[in-house]
């Protein structure tokens, strides 16, 4: 799982930045989850087990419905089953 990560990670950021309006709320939802993002909005590293660190992504999500419902496929076309 941890190969299909990094991409995944990074196009759900691309995709998340066109629907969630502000940024900040976005870089918390991530951080918050345990994933840590560089400066230039791409995927740095996840603090501790990665299969709960997206699932809390998701939860995070939650209130962005478009940005989670992204997140879940993109997952799943890399093969990162939740």
């Amino acid at each position: 799982m941890s190969e299909s990560i990094e991409p995944a990670i990074n196009e759900i950021l691309r995709l998340s930045r066109r629907v969630v309006e502000d940024e900040n709320e976005l870089k918390a939802l991530f951080t918050t989850s345990g994933i840590v993002l560089k400066d230039d909005w791409t995927f740095q590293s996840i603090g501790g087990d990665s299969e709960a660190c997206l699932r809390r992504l998701l939860v995070n999500l939650s209130v962005h419905p478009v940005a989670k419902i992204a997140a879940k496929k993109v997952l799943s076309d890399h093969g990162v089953d939740l």
